[in-house]
């Protein structure tokens, strides 16, 4: 974390600004999280990450308009990785937080963005990529990312694992709207990655 981001000082300040844990003897601090909430048809997905993540705000910006003082945060387009600063909570945000008893450290983590849709109402993607998981962990591609169109694929054929159509569709990071040819044959898992790729499923009615 020192060596990655060098104005945390020291290991008391990234203990004081992050959510910290520790796993056996190991300590980590978190960096960044995807949340999603099943409340929408196709979900509400959000990204966030630590107010301090090099290039938090770089290719796509940063947007809250319900949490944040500063709604609106556009992509530096002259330095990457750079810092962006602070994302203060706005009053109303700062209640909720107090009622639900959240330590201080919360409010040095901000809300990128959000998503609820493949695309805007003129057919343009959306797109929705986090620095860390998708910039880093990920293949890069925080600009051509999208939370809701790469789990749309979530799914199984008949032998209870996702197809080699499937399969061979992520590697492309896809926005937009689903391709429904590559899901043919396919039954889909409710946009649970997770649950897709770790289960033994039982293969149900396919898609036609």
């Amino acid at each position: 974390m020192l060596e990655w981001i060098p104005q945390l000082r020291d290991l008391d300040n990234i203990r004081k600004l992050c959510y910290t844990t520790k796993v056996g003897s190991v300590e980590y601090a978190l960096v960044s999280m995807h949340v999603t909430n099943r409340q929408n048809p196709n979900w509400v997905w959000g990204t966030f990450e630590h107010e301090m993540n090099p290039g938090r705000c770089d290719y796509i910006g940063c947007f809250d308009s319900f949490g944040a003082q500063r709604a609106v945060v556009l992509p530096n387009k002259t330095v990457v990785n750079t810092q962006y600063g602070a994302c203060p909570k706005n009053p109303k945000l700062k209640v909720l937080m107090v009622k639900a008893n959240l330590s201080p450290v919360w409010e040095h983590y901000c809300l990128k963005s959000t998503q609820v849709d493949y695309t805007a109402a003129d057919g343009t993607p959306y797109v929705l990529g986090n620095s860390v998981i998708e910039g880093i962990v990920g293949n890069g591609t925080v600009a051509a990312s999208s939370c809701i169109s790469c789990h749309v694929y979530a799914s199984f054929g008949p032998t209870g694992a996702p197809t080699q159509a499937v399969k061979a569709i992520l590697p492309f990071n896809p926005t937009g709207k689903p391709i429904q040819e590559v899901l043919k044959g396919s039954r889909s898992f409710a946009f649970n990655w997770g649950g897709a790729s770790g289960a033994q499923v039982t293969p149900g009615p396919l898609r036609p």
